[in-house]
């Protein structure tokens, strides 16, 4: 079985856990500049679900989606959409 979550998280300035980068760890492996990672853009996450409470994601998401059962209803019990929405937006690095 699968399933398909969607949440759109709005970036705006990722942070870095170095108090001199704006950019984190995956921002840089794909070549983002701090230039384009202070732009404000918006991304989808097709993925297992989402811890949207969680303090580096706060103020974050833009709207939320479970194509699977109830649409209200985005908690990631797999672990995996949280992780990719912490490498995408987290504030402060500890998702």
């Amino acid at each position: 079985m699968y399933l398909l979550f969607l949440i759109i998280i709005y970036l705006s300035g990722c942070t870095s856990s170095k108090s001199n980068e704006i950019i984190t760890w995956g921002h840089e492996y794909i070549g983002v500049s701090n230039e384009e990672a202070d732009k404000n853009v918006k991304v989808a996450i097709l993925d297992s679900g989402i811890f949207s409470e969680h303090e580096d994601l706060e103020g974050k998401i833009f709207e939320k989606y479970n194509a699977i059962g109830d649409i209200a209803d985005i908690t990631d019990n797999y672990g995996h959409g949280i992780n990719i929405a912490g490498i995408l937006a987290a504030n402060k690095n500890s998702v």
